[in-house]
């Protein structure tokens, strides 16, 4: 059985850090010191071996999760808010304190597959199976908190808890390049002190006030054509493969077959894939940020102590991007489902730079409301992207897991909760009301 758990572990590393894709069962062998013969005698396939690794994780957690909610009736009666914060420490706690008592990697390559089954939808079946008894039993917990709230925003605050946790639970190392090593990934006990409060806020929110009904602010549409350029074919096809493979398993040859263009004429125009892959984030970048930096910007004279202020902080970020999710093309949902699984991995640094401005923007403009001098306004910025990627995914995950109640493909229906689940939390967080 040695050898099979050299297998595990070899596999969850690969699979972590390149995805499903990409990684070959004889990567696999060779990285675990073993004949591939040996792990088609423990695995009937490549997949088989993914989801053993994720139901070793899953099955230990989820039965921990469940039973730190079910504790939680036994306590003494309490107010709505000390006990639903203790339900979302439960949920929350139960992943931290693994993380960083085991001191290895293992828990954080976990969380890389849970994002990367959480947002794809060839990873539906999976991510019920592995991800949805927890986040069932965290939902029939706030259920009991409010028991007169609508279900359908309570599965809603569930979702972005899902987002949220996802994204800051996956190490990237991207809260630690935006905030210039201010913050660090993996101080989960400074990430939880403001994640708990921040998704507490969120969820009272939408549990105790009707939602309210705003449109989305008007933006020109992006003219969907299809390109006649050699270059522009080649980003179309790019980002379709690049949004149904992943970077790692996306080749070149694959590429420039989609587009139905010679190799030779790839290699004109780009260096090389990761040339290939930033373009298209760039291309994207260059369609939607100038409109996000004149919303920014006409925030610059505003009172942030304003009661409004933070809700359009929170619209001049997640404004555009579900503007064109809901009014624009294929082409533009690949792009988005690309966004939204690369955010969640250390990948997401090749890309970082097409986004620099905006996300400075979001911080200067949080760090203005910020009642304190920490770096909790850090923490807001990466919490509001993990709600707005898993948002822009239009992943059918909580949809199902909710029997259609919460329409988490739409992105116009993720759009009317996000807005006062972020404001809120944001609010908490930067007040200093860490309670």
């Amino acid at each position: 059985m040695a050898k099979k758990d050299d297998i595990l572990k070899a596999s969850e590393n690969l699979f972590a850090e390149s995805g499903y894709e990409a990684v070959t069962l004889r990567q696999i062998s060779t990285l675990a010191g073993v004949p591939l013969s040996l792990v088609h005698y423990y695995f009937s396939s490549k997949q088989s071996l993914y989801e053993e690794v994720l139901k070793r994780y899953s099955n230990e957690i989820n039965s921990d999760r469940i039973a730190r909610l079910s504790a939680l009736q036994s306590l003494p009666k309490m107010d709505t808010h000390k006990l639903l914060s203790k339900c979302v420490e439960a949920y929350v706690e139960a992943y931290t304190e693994r993380r960083i008592e085991s001191g290895s990697e293992a828990w954080c390559n976990y969380s890389h597959m849970v994002a990367e089954i959480s947002l794809s939808p060839k990873w539906l079946s999976q991510s019920l199976q592995y991800l949805g008894p927890s986040e069932t039993a965290l939902f029939q917990s706030i259920c009991k908190v409010f028991p007169e709230s609508d279900e359908v925003e309570l599965y809603w605050a569930c979702f972005f808890v899902s987002g949220i946790t996802a994204l800051a639970f996956a190490e990237t190392g991207r809260i630690d390049k935006f905030s210039n090593n201010k913050c660090n990934s993996t101080d989960l006990k400074t990430n939880i002190k403001y994640m708990i409060p921040f998704l507490v806020a969120g969820i009272q929110e939408l549990a105790e006030k009707p939602i309210r009904e705003l449109p989305l602010y008007k933006v020109p549409p992006i003219e969907v054509t299809k390109a006649t350029d050699t270059k522009n074919i080649i980003l179309d096809a790019a980002e379709n493969v690049f949004a149904q493979y992943g970077y790692y398993a996306s080749t070149m040859r694959k590429i420039m077959k989609t587009a139905n263009t010679n190799l030779s004429l790839a290699y004109y125009h780009f260096k090389n894939k990761n040339d290939i892959f930033i373009a298209v984030h760039a291309r994207r970048a260059k369609q939607s940020e100038a409109l996000r930096l004149q919303m920014f910007e006409e925030l610059q004279d505003k009172d942030p102590f304003d009661e409004d202020y933070l809700e359009h902080v929170i619209r001049a970020y997640i404004e555009v991007p579900f503007s064109y999710t809901v009014n624009s093309g294929e082409n533009w949902r690949n792009y988005i489902q690309l966004l939204a699984i690369t955010a969640h991995t250390p990948l997401w640094n090749v890309a970082a730079s097409c986004y620099n401005t905006v996300v400075n923007n979001l911080t200067r403009a949080l760090g203005r409301r910020s009642a304190t001098t920490d770096d909790s306004y850090m923490w807001c910025c990466l919490y509001v992207m993990g709600a707005l990627f898993c948002s822009l995914a239009q992943s059918k995950h909580f949809e199902n897991l909710s029997d259609g109640k919460c329409k988490s493909s739409l992105a116009g229906e993720s759009y009317k909760r996000i807005r006062p689940f972020l404001t809120a939390g944001c609010k908490r967080i930067l007040s200093g009301d860490l309670a």
